[in-house]
Parts: structure tokens; sequence; C-alpha cells
């Protein structure tokens, strides 16, 4: 591993990457992108760093106790993270040169490996504890809890039906009725963990 994040023209001829970003020291875990020009970085270094996607330069970077697995939007300029500590920590990136860490969602028993927006105020979270949680992070509470995997939630995904579906390590994908909160469908995979979920569009 190199720890970079490279930035590619895919309708380009070349081959090269436009901008390749050099400074965590580990592991990159997850990238958003939240403005036109700039994108956001977690990565098991215990830091989030933010980026000019147009420049190729390092904004800013701030420096955590615990390793961060995920990042998702919430607002225009406040992004949530998750990781080892169990927790999903909110943070105003809206000004250059500076993260600030808004507020803390506790609830989880293990660590947070996903995260996803379902609307303008719920984020979902998946956890190595079995467990996916509904929070409204403008009231700042937990919503919801859905339970139904045997292993760790690798990855979420929301349908374009208003479904839910969350993929795990136990091997299975389950569509889910978020209005009766319960399991509609299970789809099992008989030899290998599901690290990845997405919806073609003839559903």
């Amino acid at each position: 591993y190199n720890f970079t994040i490279k930035i590619w023209d895919i309708e380009g001829i070349s081959k090269k990457p436009i901008f390749i970003l050099k400074g965590h020291l580990n592991r990159v875990t997850d990238i958003i992108q939240y403005t036109n020009t700039l994108i956001a970085s977690v990565s098991q270094d215990k830091t989030i760093r933010k980026w000019n996607m147009n420049t190729g330069k390092e904004i800013y970077c701030y420096e955590m106790k615990h390793p961060f697995f995920c990042i998702c939007p919430a607002t225009d300029i406040t992004v949530c993270c998750g990781g080892s500590d169990k927790t999903l920590r909110f943070y105003d990136l809206s000004v250059d040169k500076q993260i600030e860490e808004l507020f803390i969602l506790e609830g989880h028993s293990d660590v947070v490996t996903c995260l996803i927006q379902v609307n303008s105020f719920t984020i979902a979270s998946g956890s190595s504890d079995n467990s996916i949680r509904f929070w409204d992070f403008e009231k700042r509470k937990h919503l919801f809890t859905l339970e139904g995997h045997s292993s760790g939630i690798s990855c979420l995904k929301l349908l374009k039906d208003k479904r839910f579906a969350s993929g795990s390590y136990d091997n299975s994908i389950i569509i889910w009725n978020l209005e009766k909160r319960d399991i509609e469908i299970r789809l099992k995979h008989s030899t290998g963990h599901i690290l990845s979920i997405t919806q073609l569009n003839d559903g």
C-alpha cells in the first residue's frame, strides 16, 4: 500500500492520474466529494483530510485518537465519520484551513464499518456488532435499530423504491422494509463475504 488517493479523468485519453494526493500515513478507507472542488478522506492513520481536487493540494488535516473507516455527507457543510471508537462523529468542513468537531452519537458496541445518508436528517450506520442503527442527526438521537445479520455489517444501500439493503460478513444481503422495520428478502451467497452492493437500472 502507498496510502495515496489518485484522481483520474475517465473520459480523457491519458492512462495516468491527473493528481496523486499524498499525505495519509496508513490505508485510505473512504472518500467523499462534498463541494465541486473539495473532497474529504478518512484513513487508518487516525485523520480526516480535506483536499482541493483541482490542484491536488491538501488543505487541512484533523487528527483523532482512533482510526476512521467510513465517511458520508450530512449537510452541505458537515460530514459524519465512523470508526474503531464505536461512535458517529460529526464535523464542520465549511471553513478552509479548519475542521471542527460538532458532536458525537453513541450506541454501537463495536466498530462502525459503514455509513449512508438516508434523507436530509437521517443517517444509517452499520457495525461489527451485527446491527444497523438509524439516527436523526438534527435532533442528535437514535431512531431505531435493525437486527438480522449474524456477523458484522460491511455495506449499506438505499434502494430506488425506498427499501433498504445491507451486506454482511455472514455472506448475505438483507432487503429491509423500513416502514415495518423488518426483513423482506434475504439473499444468501454460499462462499464469500458481501463487500459492496449496487442496484441495477431494472431493479
